[in-house]
């Protein structure tokens, strides 16, 4: 599983901006370098970007949430 973040060199901004994805993680690399290329190009229609790249890390598979027992049943 890989998560996307995206680092933007602006030029209306004092320094570095990072960008997190909320709709991930994503199973393949390409999913993700295509959903950060996809927050570049939001970001781009909005300020004007002197550098931007989009890094994928890779992240554990989120897990379902384990249910407590209350005797027999379940809560």
């Amino acid at each position: 599983m890989f998560k996307a973040l995206v680092i933007i060199g602006a030029l209306n901004a004092p320094a570095v901006i990072q960008i997190e994805d909320d709709r991930g993680p994503y199973s393949s690399t390409l999913q993700c370098y295509t959903r950060g290329a996809e927050m570049i190009r939001d970001v781009a229609v909005r300020m004007p970007i002197a550098y931007a790249s989009a890094i994928c890390i890779s992240v554990k598979k989120p897990e379902p949430p384990k249910l407590k027992s209350n005797g027999g049943e379940t809560v």
